[in-house]
This record gives structure tokens, sequence and C-alpha cells, in this order.
């Protein structure tokens, strides 16, 4: 029983420096300083099997107990110690990922603004609602299957504040976006289609997106006429 808490322990550690290796990868910065981004992990194991030894050899009685006290201890040693440790960014993740899963979608309407040869060009508007006061970044939003793919650009002239990646979103109160999409020719069963709206908590190492599915409800009835271009026309860029 102790050798399985003590190889257990051993896979932990080493999943506890993932994120630190994925770091020291990158451009092969641990080829240059290898005991920055893998010192704590021989440390560890070190610590881990000089306990494994020292309570087989002085312990009488409940050994993997003991074993697993002084295992945990280690590992929680170096979480504290690790700049980043694989959960730590899990449950990182885990939280900021649910908050975006509360942002609700508050409304949502279509326009037509041009109906050319075989192409149609709408402004989707879409209203959210955040859970909690911070940044939020909305990214390019597109619509179609991988490979068949229309990017949208967001109409900046009303809020343009909304795209500032310093801007600061209150909590529960509404904040309306449009965005505007050309089929540049390209086939759409609008009908059944779906905008992705891509939103995300920040730029960092770390951050955290959400796909917000938007439906088209009335688009199809919009096509049959001509719809003069809208005031989402002017101003437009993507972020």
């Amino acid at each position: 029983m102790m050798l399985v808490v003590a190889v257990a322990a051993t896979v932990l550690a080493f999943i506890q420096n993932l994120v630190m290796f994925a770091f020291g990868m990158k451009e092969m910065a641990i080829a240059s300083w290898p005991l920055s981004f893998v010192g704590i992990l021989l440390l560890e194991i070190s610590l881990i099997w000089i306990a494994y030894f020292a309570v087989r050899k002085y312990a009488s009685r409940r050994r993997a107990a003991f074993l697993g006290v002084c295992v945990i201890l280690i590992l929680g040693a170096a979480e504290t110690a690790l700049p980043v440790s694989t959960f730590t960014t899990f449950v990182q993740q885990y939280k900021r990922k649910r908050v975006l899963r509360q942002i609700v979608v508050a409304g949502s309407s279509v326009k037509v603004l041009n109906r050319g040869e075989g192409s149609i060009r709408f402004a989707l508007t879409y209203t959210l609602r955040f859970p909690r006061t911070a940044h939020y970044l909305t990214f390019p939003a597109y619509l179609g299957p991988s490979g068949n793919r229309v990017f949208g650009n967001y109409a900046m002239k009303l809020h343009p504040e909304y795209y500032d990646e310093n801007y600061v979103f209150e909590a529960a109160k509404p904040y309306s976006f449009t965005v505007v999409f050309d089929t540049q020719g390209k086939q759409f069963d609008l009908s059944k289609e779906i905008a992705n709206i891509d939103i995300c908590d920040g730029k960092d190492y770390f951050m955290a997106c959400r796909i917000i599915a938007i439906d088209l409800k009335g688009v199809p009835a919009a096509q049959t006429g001509h719809a003069p271009l809208g005031r989402h026309e002017t101003a437009v860029r993507t972020l």
C-alpha cells in the first residue's frame, strides 16, 4: 500500500507541474534554465521517496497513513511555492468559465442592410447581461461551419467604449452590441443558422472564453425585399 501511495504522489507531482513544463517548452526556455522549471518537481519527488523509505524504516504501524500525511504536506508546500500550478490553474479556469456561463442573452434582433447577387448583408443586435462587474472582451463573431465560415464586423458608432479592453461592464445592466455580417456569396440556410458570439474575460495566457449561440430569426422573411443601408453601416471594424 505504501508503494501505491508513493507512486500516486509522484504522478500527482508531475501533473502539478505540467503548466510549468508548458512554459518551459515555450521557445525552449527550459533548456537554458532547467532548474527554474523542474527544480520544484525534482525536490518534490526526492522528498516523497525520502519520506517513503523513512516511514518504511522507522514506522511500525499505520505506515500508509503516515506516508499519506507526508505526501499531502509535500504537495501542498509545492502548490504554494510554484509560480503556476496545474491544479490552481484548473480551479481558476473553472471559476472564470462559470462566470461566463452565467452571461444572459436578454434579447436579439436582425435587420437586413443590403441584398445583392447571392449575398445578404445584415446586422445582428444582441443584448447581454453580465453576472459580475468586470472586464469582458468581444471577439469577432461568426456564422457557418468550419471551412464555410463568415466573420462579422462590430458596429462601434453608438458605444465604442464597449470594445475597449479596459472598459468595465456592470453586473445585471443590459448592454447592446451590433455585428454586421455579409454572406459574401456563400450559401447559408439562415432560417437554421446561428451566429456565434465569442466572449472572453481577458487577453492573458489563461483567459477563459465562451461561445454564445444566437439564432437568426427574422432574416429569411426580410430577404424578399431590398432594405436600405442602415445606420450600423458606418464606423464598422473588427475588434
